[in-house]
């Protein structure tokens, strides 16, 4: 660990240090848990790892460089033709259940028929029929194929478009309304590749996974650009992306000073070519923010406070725009339809000790597979946490390792932050020991910043992993 503070560099713009840099200071204000979905079978004394075959990728100094980043040190995978299907996803579930502990999976459209199953809340599922009066949705779930109230489906595109086959015992509420789409592609299994043993409370083994890992992973991978492909079908917007996090996402220094004005607020040096990104974002996702980089002070799942249970929970999607019973998850990407979800949650997350890393590793897999779901890449992003808070540090990492697997078995983009901040001062976190360090002035200064300060380098690689995105995979 290094001691350095930067001195803050008053001379930068008023208005600036005023809009910006008040909210980083601020103390995190914990959102209460109010559920947390159901965990999966979890084995806590080895989380599966690949072993790797090269070390870390640098940070990409220049256009060239960019173009030439190592590959995920993981074999190619190999799709095996999929099944045709012609339905789409819906999220069942995603409601305030009172009375009972989730929705009921019936064998017929009925509200007095057998109970296969009493889905958990957040299950996702895939849509396959309805009746004619679009009161009864027929899913295929893990829990088996039957029927379910439309009442309690909640999907970004229209139910309707689903065959009818026949009319089922009438329900008190209908179908959202949303636009219809129909989407052509099918749905590609999920691949594992062969675990390497990492046990969990292994500190040095974590570490060394952590740091093993290269910064930039999975940008290229088959899986991504299919989920683009999927996402395109749907009408997905692929000039709109969109960011899920804590303060660390919305207090003002991440991405927001680059929307504002890169010629104004930033200095991007010898990555002047990612320029090129910037303009390819700059579409206004709504009619209140300029691009996706200012959408952030607007997003429904980046807010202060947020950890993964809340993104999942509909009593935080408080923005007028969300439908009774959405979580802030779908609200926002029905609200902005994006292409690419940036994710950095975890450090709410650990501080909670009656979370566990099995409820922390469901409630990540609920919103990466709800995002491939729709459609939208994923981008998961590690997060870092200082050695010196002990238990908090030791759960850090144990988190992290679940962001690792969830990236690798489903084959989507990862940017390590945790490895990337290792060379910076106090690992690039403030005074406050919790939030990424930030200097007004400095926010989008690539010219020596990116190796003093956390936000710089988070700025940074978020806009590369985007260029590498935009390069390869949403102009296909």
């Amino acid at each position: 660990m290094h001691g350095v503070r930067s001195r803050r560099s008053w001379g930068w713009l008023w208005i600036v240090a005023l809009l910006l840099g008040a909210c980083a200071t601020q103390p995190e204000v914990q959102i209460p848990t109010r559920a947390v979905l159901p965990s999966p079978t979890l084995t806590l004394t080895a989380i599966p790892t690949h072993p790797p075959t090269q070390t870390p990728a640098p940070i990409v100094q220049s256009p060239a460089a960019s173009t030439s980043t190592a590959p995920p040190a993981i074999d190619t995978p190999t799709y095996p033709p999929p099944p045709a299907v012609t339905s789409f996803p819906a999220l069942v579930g995603n409601i305030n259940v009172s009375n009972a502990p989730g929705i009921a999976l019936r064998r017929a459209p009925s509200p007095n028929a057998d109970v296969i199953s009493v889905l958990p809340g957040g299950t996702v599922v895939t849509a396959q029929a309805r009746t004619d009066d679009n009161q009864w949705i027929e899913v295929a779930a893990d829990q088996g194929v039957g029927w379910v109230a439309a009442s309690d489906v909640y999907a970004l595109q229209s139910l309707t478009i689903l065959q009818s086959v026949g009319q089922g015992e009438a329900q008190p509420t209908s179908i959202v309304a949303v636009p219809t789409i129909t989407p052509s592609l099918t749905i590609t299994p999920t691949l594992f590749a062969e675990p390497t043993a990492v046990t969990l409370g292994d500190i040095p083994a974590m570490e060394h996974r952590l740091q093993t890992t290269p910064i930039l992973d999975n940008l290229t991978a088959d899986r991504v650009l299919w989920i683009f492909q999927r996402g395109r079908d749907f009408g997905l917007q692929p000039r709109i992306f969109t960011t899920i996090g804590d303060s660390n996402t919305s207090n003002g220094d991440f991405l927001q000073p680059i929307g504002m004005g890169v010629d104004i607020y930033c200095n991007f040096a010898t990555y002047a070519y990612l320029q090129a990104v910037v303009d390819y974002f700059s579409v206004a996702p709504t009619a209140e923010d300029s691009n996706s980089f200012t959408h952030i002070r607007n997003s429904i799942t980046a807010r202060k406070g947020f950890n993964s249970s809340a993104v999942l929970d509909p009593f935080w999607a408080t923005d007028a725009a969300c439908y009774p019973g959405e979580s802030p998850l779908i609200c926002e990407y029905r609200t902005i339809r994006p292409s690419i979800a940036i994710i950095m949650l975890g450090g709410i997350d650990v501080a909670n000790l009656k979370l566990s890393t099995a409820d922390y590793a469901a409630n990540m897999r609920a919103i990466v597979q709800t995002s491939i779901q729709q459609g939208i890449i994923p981008v998961l992003t590690t997060f870092i946490v200082l050695p010196d808070r002990g238990e908090i540090y030791e759960r850090s990492l144990e988190f992290n390792m679940t962001l690792l697997d969830i990236a690798r078995d489903e084959q989507i983009p990862l940017i390590n932050l945790w490895a990337a901040a290792q060379t910076l001062p106090d690992d690039g976190i403030g005074p406050d020991h919790t939030h990424l360090k930030a200097q007004v002035g400095s926010y989008c200064s690539f010219n020596g910043a990116q190796q003093q300060f956390g936000g710089t380098l988070r700025n940074l690689l978020t806009l590369q992993a985007l260029d590498q995105l935009r390069q390869n995979v949403l102009s296909h």
